[in-house]
C-alpha cells in the first residue's frame, strides 16, 4: 500500500512539475517577445533550459530513498521492542497491525492460524 501511494504521489508531483515548466516557458516567452518586444532569438535557448531545470527539480527523485530510510528507521525501533523483522517492507504491516496471533514459542509461522478459544473481562 505504501509503494502504490508513493506512485500516485510522484505522478502528481510530475504533473504540476510539468504545468509549472510549461506555465514558466510560456511567460517567459511572453515576457521577453511579446512584452519587451526582443529581437534577440539566442535567448530562447536559455529559456528552454530554464525550463529544463524546472522540471528537474520537480521530479521527485529522493522519494525512494526517504522512504528505504523511514522503513529502515521503523525496522530498528521495532527491534527494541522485541518485533524481529526481516525485511523492510514488513514493518508497513507490522507497524498497522492492531491485533497479533502468535503460536506457543511466540513466532509467526503460517497464515493459517484459527482461534479455538477466546476469554472476555
Amino acid at each position: 500500500p505504501l509503494y502504490k501511494k508513493l506512485d500516485v504521489m510522484a505522478n502528481r508531483i510530475g504533473k504540476v512539475g510539468v504545468v509549472a515548466a510549461t506555465t514558466a516557458m510560456v511567460a517567459f516567452l511572453v515576457w521577453e517577445y511579446g512584452i519587451n518586444d526582443s529581437e534577440n532569438y539566442n535567448y530562447i535557448l536559455e529559456i528552454f533550459l530554464q525550463t529544463i531545470g524546472i522540471l528537474a527539480c520537480a521530479i521527485p527523485e529522493g522519494l525512494p530513498l526517504a522512504q528505504v530510510i523511514a522503513l529502515a528507521l521503523t525496522s530498528n525501533k521495532m527491534s527494541s521492542q522485541n518485533n524481529l523483522v526481516k525485511t523492510l517492507n514488513s514493518c508497513e504491516t507490522m507497524g498497522s497491525a492492531t491485533t497479533i496471533c502468535t503460536d506457543k514459542t511466540g513466532t509467526l509461522t503460517t497464515n493459517r492460524m484459527t482461534v479455538r478459544a477466546a476469554y472476555f473481562d
